[in-house]
């Protein structure tokens, strides 16, 4: 049995998995409506299957070509012109799982199957830590109402005519909801083995006032190293 990892100090960081922040409304709204769904491997599927279907998570590896084509009207990481069918998605989900597919590497996260599982662990946790939901395999996903908040300020729809509307509803309400989960945000939580105990954006907030009211220093700001 592998012994528990032991706490110690570190760095503060935030995973990148999702790449740029501006797409976590649109993970958390896909989320959205699985709120209160027990989370099976079913479930990981049917979201992963819609990140593919508007273009929102693309994989690499055996793409059919009616996807590639698809895809190709817009950058990655934006959504699709168009959606991908039932058949492109079920396609994608089967090519690239790593435990089917050698030429795939996957990796473990804690609770979660090593492949789609884990994936979706990685795609989700950094919104878990943040607060706007609560999920575990065997476990009712939740989403908090700061979630559900962040979850509201954007619209996707499918059209008959397979073409995607995503629209922005409220964009105030996507800092409002970020400035609520980090002014709550501790490094000591449930969610990491560490032993710093602070309050980042407060940690923050009093180094600027410190080097702001420190002559030597002459407001000069503060490196990201």
């Amino acid at each position: 049995m592998a012994r528990a990892r032991t706490a110690e100090y570190k760095p503060l960081l935030y995973t990148t998995t999702v790449r740029n922040p501006e797409r976590y409304k649109d993970f958390i709204h896909i989320l959205n409506m699985f709120d209160g769904q027990v989370l099976t491997s079913d479930v990981v599927e049917q979201v992963e299957r819609l990140t593919f279907k508007c273009g929102l998570y693309r994989p690499t590896k055996h793409i059919p070509a009616s996807a590639r084509e698809k895809w190709s009207t817009t950058r990655t990481g934006d959504f699709s012109d168009y959606a991908l069918t039932d058949e492109e998605t079920k396609a994608i989900y089967d090519g690239n799982d790593p435990n089917l597919h050698d030429d795939i590497k996957g990796h473990k996260e804690a609770g979660f199957a090593k492949g789609w599982e884990s994936r979706f662990d990685t795609q989700f946790k950094l919104m878990k830590t943040l607060g706007f939901v609560w999920y575990n395999m065997g476990e009712a996903i939740c989403l908090s109402e700061t979630g559900k908040y962040l979850a509201d300020t954007v619209s996707i729809t499918f059209n008959e005519d397979g073409s995607i509307n995503r629209t922005i509803e409220n964009p105030q309400n996507e800092q409002v909801a970020f400035m609520q989960a980090f002014a709550k945000q501790q490094r000591c939580n449930p969610f990491i083995r560490e032993l710093n105990d602070n309050i980042p954006l407060i940690l923050l907030l009093q180094v600027i006032r410190l080097i702001d009211a420190d002559p030597d220093f002459g407001n000069c700001g503060i490196s990201y190293k």
